[in-house]
């Protein structure tokens, strides 16, 4: 695999991250469900799923150019995910004297993430594993 550009790198995850940030942003309004916090912890949960998706892809294919990985994953999914939201949005429920609503958002996001997390990497490597079987099929 050849050595990535710096300056291509860097572009790639400029680009990713503001198309992420516009999608987050986009989601936000949606009537009803994009306001916070339900909305932070689906952007957090699909974020966290498709990142796991792509390092165990990555990881099965090491033939990728870094670039992709870091438009996609630096790039597109961390402009599109936001944990200071969603620590900014947790203590807003503790200045507001609720404190069941801050622990049920921290431990929905965390359980939510890391079902995300474990679902992702199977995805990942069904798909790695499904582009091998093609291209051997092809070869």
């Amino acid at each position: 695999m050849p050595e990535e550009k710096p300056q291509l790198i860097l572009l790639v995850v400029f680009l990713g991250g503001c198309l992420g940030g516009a999608l987050r942003y986009l989601l936000s309004l949606l009537p009803g469900i994009g306001a916070w916090p339900a909305m932070t912890v689906f952007i957090n949960t699909v974020g966290t799923g498709c990142l796991a998706c792509l390092a165990a892809y990555m990881k099965q294919k090491s033939q990728q150019p870094a670039y992709v990985q870091s438009f996609i994953g630096t790039g597109l999914l961390g402009g599109f995910t936001t944990f200071g939201a969603l620590i900014l949005e947790a203590y807003q429920f503790l200045l507001l004297n609720q404190p069941w609503l801050f622990v049920a958002l921290i431990a929905c996001s965390l359980l939510l993430a890391f079902l995300a997390l474990w679902l992702g990497q199977k995805i990942g490597v069904k798909l790695a594993q499904k582009g091998e079987t093609g291209a051997k099929a092809c070869g």
